[in-house]
């Protein structure tokens, strides 16, 4: 449940981490960026061998932030609401759909929301700003659970949990469409994004969440989800399941950094439309069913023949003497 949002300015002083104002010149486009924090509390969740998540402890409070990129005018705004789960890799925030799709984003009047989705970059983010980034906070409920396995090549900090993330972005959603955030922005449509790591985010999301009475009783939670980059893997469901899924990898599936390849669990498909789009390094790990249009398993696969992971420029021109990640040493090389 989030019980505040507040408004982080940016001034001379601060602005948000990752900041675009500049870079995609948003002055001479009509665009503003706005940076919020979000107070609330968040379950910890469990999941049995089919992903369906039971809570495992209740209401643990945490402060999180989102980045809102939207055009100033409100009658150029498209009708179109963009949640990126903003990527954690590379242990800062990546706003990689972003960066690929700025330019069709502010062309068409979309409005972008990126958030962070996992504590690894916390770090990262008291280092550029200390005093603008002192309040977050993802704190571990569980202490006495002791040191998490650590099988993956992902930093595990017993003293956080990476489990708080999909409460907070169902109940951002929820504020979304209440239309509580975007005032005037109405009306619109919601769609879920992620690239790489984060895809096994939004495959949690809609496998164990999405379909969940409480976060469909007025509809369906997201009108699309699309991802690009990544394979079928599912997130764990929290810390302590990096090891649970690394050691299923034998039995029936794959797994690789800690995420689980199986055919249940990665059937991707879902009432609203999902577009996947890949590169070819992704099309050795996929599992695809093959497009579909049965219902509840709306399915696409885009595959880019010849293409890598990442590009020159999303990996290293967009990033060009960018300050932020200068300021942390953090650049990408």
């Amino acid at each position: 449940m989030i019980t505040k949002l507040e408004k982080i300015l940016a001034t001379e002083q601060s602005h948000p981490f990752a900041t675009a104002v500049e870079k995609c010149r948003f002055k001479e486009r009509g665009y503003v960026e706005e940076e919020y924090f979000m107070y609330g509390t968040a379950n910890i969740y469990d999941a049995d061998e089919d992903e369906n998540v039971s809570v495992l402890y209740p209401d643990v409070p945490y402060v999180n932030r989102f980045l809102v990129r939207r055009p100033e005018d409100v009658s150029k705004f498209s009708g179109r609401v963009v949640i990126e789960i903003l990527n954690a890799t590379a242990l800062m925030d990546l706003d990689r759909i972003w960066v690929n799709s700025w330019k069709y984003f502010m062309r068409h009047g979309d409005i972008y929301i990126g958030i962070t989705s996992k504590p690894d970059v916390i770090p990262a983010l008291k280092k550029f700003d200390p005093v603008r980034y002192e309040k977050i906070s993802w704190p571990n409920p569980g202490p006495e659970r002791g040191i998490p396995e650590n099988p993956t090549f992902f930093p595990m900090d017993p003293a956080t949990e990476t489990g708080l993330f999909w409460d907070m972005l169902l109940d951002l959603t929820k504020l979304i469409r209440k239309g509580n955030l975007l005032t005037g922005y109405r009306p619109f449509k919601v769609y879920l994004a992620a690239w790489s790591q984060s895809v096994s985010y939004m495959i949690r999301i809609l496998k164990s969440f999405a379909g969940l009475p409480q976060n469909c009783s007025h509809g369906f939670l997201y009108d699309g989800y699309f991802h690009a980059g990544a394979g079928t893997g599912i997130a764990p469901i929290n810390l302590y399941s990096y090891g649970k899924y690394d050691n299923l990898k034998n039995s029936g599936g794959r797994g690789r950094g800690g995420f689980f390849y199986n055919p249940q669990a990665s059937m991707i498909g879902a009432p609203v439309p999902y577009i996947a789009v890949n590169t070819e390094s992704e099309n050795m790990d996929v599992n695809w069913a093959g497009d579909s249009d049965e219902p509840g398993g709306l399915f696409r696969a885009y595959e880019i023949p010849g293409s890598t992971h990442d590009s020159a420029y999303n990996l290293l021109d967009y990033y060009k003497d960018d300050k932020d990640t200068d300021k942390i040493n953090m650049t990408p090389k």
